[in-house]
């Protein structure tokens, strides 16, 4: 096992093309894939250096960036790299664009996403764990930790496993504050156990999550769909709790399926969007950025000028 590499390589700013975000505390953060350095994502999106040259263009509009940088935990709670290729994309020493570096010189908030196989094991003996990732935090300037939970945490959909899982996601979050890091944990299907129904023992659980809850049910398939999902969170988690994510690898939505969205953001007092993938399709930048200034740019600060 090898320890997270921390070397950054600075790559040279682009000018903006947009002028310094505002201050906000609305919460935009976006994930990016440590795979994007492959030669197929090369071509189709620009590698890292497209992700850079975004964060560049838009200064100060994103909080952070979470990566998929190769980092997991071994079965006894160690930090490791598990994908040396991703984190060479991620630390640009293998394209020469740094997210790691553009990060840092944003002072940006920086996550990686970690690899967390055996949840149930986690929550038994949670210390080794948050202890590992704390001390590498520490060497490399992360701000906190995102754990993908892609689907269901159990695909059988048996209630006491899931609740070993949110039991683990409150004692990491505990353990992670406690060093000053955040914790989030991405999550959907999470009606599962209960076919799929809303259910007050669920309300309950979702209600006391001290981790950040990234839902991911607000990626897909209609507006309908997506606002339904959106109420159905932000009804149940407390808004410092809550990241809404949204796609911009799914079909582009038309004007009024952007203004339902993000309309619907600013109703139900979002604090926290979360970004699927970088570099982001640049259809979502200005709804983006209209959502974070609260449309104050707009006339009349947003009066009948909004949307």
């Amino acid at each position: 096992m090898t320890s997270p590499a921390l070397s950054f390589v600075p790559a040279p700013p682009a000018s903006p093309i947009n002028p310094q975000f505002p201050p906000s505390d609305l919460r935009l953060m976006s994930w990016v894939p440590g795979e994007i350095c492959y030669p197929e994502n090369v071509r189709k999106w620009g590698g890292m250096k497209a992700v850079v040259q975004q964060l560049q263009e838009n200064p100060g509009l994103f909080t952070g960036v979470m990566g998929f940088c190769g980092h997991a935990f071994a079965p006894n709670g160690t930090l490791y790299t598990q994908n040396a290729t991703r984190l060479a994309c991620c630390n640009g020493t293998l394209d020469g664009a740094s997210l790691y570096a553009e990060a840092r010189r944003q002072g940006m908030e920086l996550q990686p996403v970690v690899t967390l196989d055996d949840p149930v094991a986690a929550a038994a003996n949670p210390d080794p764990y948050i202890e590992s990732f704390a001390a590498a935090a520490k060497l490399a300037g992360w701000s906190g930790l995102n754990i993908d939970w892609e689907g269901s945490p159990d695909p059988e959909g048996n209630l006491s496993n899931i609740i070993v899982y949110f039991r683990f996601m409150n004692a990491f979050a505990d353990g992670l504050h406690r060093h000053g890091l955040r914790f989030s944990s991405d999550v959907q299907g999470v009606t599962h156990p209960w076919n799929y129904t809303p259910n007050a023992q669920l309300d309950a659980i979702l209600g006391g999550s001290r981790a950040t809850l990234v839902a991911m049910d607000t990626y897909y398939y209609s507006t309908g769909r997506v606002l339904d999902a959106l109420d159905f969170y932000s009804q149940r988690v407390s808004p410092e709790r809550l990241g809404i994510g949204m796609s911009t690898r799914e079909p582009t939505p038309n004007y009024d399926g952007f203004v339902a969205r993000f309309h619907a953001l600013r109703s139900a007092g979002v604090r926290e969007v979360d970004m699927f993938v970088m570099p982001l399709n640049v259809t979502w930048l200005p709804w983006l950025r209209k959502w974070k200034n609260g449309c104050r740019g707009c006339p009349y600060g947003g009066a009948l000028s909004c949307w």
